[in-house]
């Protein structure tokens, strides 16, 4: 263990350490939904970190796959009936695709070209969500999401939903570590510093690219789904970031 990752490895025990005291602290139910809220955020920060921190990518985008995974989960369990966990993951394996098939156009931008056809897909998908009335619920959007179990305990409430939010929250965060100490995080910091140096020294910047897109899509996939958890509800104005 080189002095970065057992500096890592204190970090991320203090994290663990304030994150169990953290609850003791709060006086009421509405201050322990805020530390929620701030687990869910934090872990779409996480894969903006990837995508703009490392490897210099703009997106403006993400609120469209935090919405894909919060949708894809919502209409999996209550038009299809599926398992909440089952549907959590099929919609991580959804807007993994979707960032795909997105990802392989849109990096052929730059700057701000990048950063407006991102911020375009906001809207495209927004508009989508509320045209799509049968599928979607419009722009009442869907209720009535039925929260995941674990056996016969039903998981809701505001402590189980902080501890179920955060612990996810480290598991994503360690990952991100463990990627950014890799060779892989090593290519990012190159390609952030210079892509067209980054090239000449053999990096396949655009496979990286896709994959660290993919990666952090899936982080605001699980987000989404966690929110929808948590509230029972999701409404086309989650990825309206005006």
């Amino acid at each position: 263990m080189n002095l970065a990752q057992r500096g890592d490895l204190i970090v991320l025990v203090g994290v663990i350490l304030v994150l169990v005291i953290l609850p003791t602290q709060v006086s009421n139910n509405y201050q322990l939904s805020i530390l929620v809220f701030i687990g869910l955020n934090t872990m779409l920060t996480l894969g903006l970190s990837l995508l703009m921190g490392y490897a210099g990518q703009i997106s403006l985008g993400h609120a469209v796959f935090f919405g894909v995974g919060a949708y894809a989960t919502g209409i999996l369990t209550t038009r299809f009936e599926w398992s909440p966990w089952l549907a959590m993951v099929v919609a991580m394996v959804i807007t993994a695709i979707v960032a795909y098939v997105i990802g392989v156009p849109i990096f052929r931008l730059r700057g701000h070209y990048l950063a407006m056809a991102t911020l375009g897909l906001n809207i495209v998908f927004e508009l989508f969500l509320i045209s799509e009335t049968d599928l979607t619920g419009g722009p009442n959007g869907l209720s009535g999401i039925p929260k995941p179990a674990i056996g016969d305990f039903v998981l809701k409430g505001d402590l189980t939903y902080y501890f179920l939010v955060w612990g996810m929250t480290v598991l994503v965060l360690v990952l991100s570590l463990n990627i950014v100490n890799s060779r892989v995080g090593r290519a990012l910091h190159a390609i952030q510093i210079s892509e067209l140096a980054a090239e000449t020294m053999g990096i396949n910047t655009e496979k990286i690219k896709l994959q660290v897109l993919v990666l952090s899509a899936m982080y605001a996939s699980l987000a989404g789904s966690l929110y929808v958890f948590y509230l029972s509800i999701i409404s086309p104005s989650v990825v309206n970031i005006f």
